[in-house]
């Protein structure tokens, strides 16, 4: 019984299948961190939200790096210097 499922995974069907939740959860992964970020400004620095929802699309890691940065920022110039040096990278 367990032949038949290696078998499977071996198929392209089950490769494109795997390969499209794979790319289903990373693109549900970097949505919730994109809205814990923008909790996170919101909460913290309000006047930075518009900029914040300049982002677009970042990779997951990205996003959380951005969240440490802006979660320890101490005041809201340090926070907009982190985001306009990642809204700078991405143009």
């Amino acid at each position: 019984m367990a032949s038949k499922y290696h078998d499977l995974h071996n198929t392209w069907i089950y490769q494109e299948i795997k390969a499209q939740v794979q790319a289903d959860l990373q693109a549900q992964q970097c949505q919730n961190l994109h809205h814990i970020l923008l909790k996170i400004i919101e909460a913290r620095f309000p006047r930075l939200i518009i900029q914040a929802h300049a982002l677009g699309q970042l990779q997951p890691e990205h996003l959380q790096q951005l969240i440490i940065h802006i979660g320890s920022a101490q005041r809201e110039r340090e926070a907009k210097v982190v985001l306009e040096e990642v809204i700078q990278r991405k143009v």
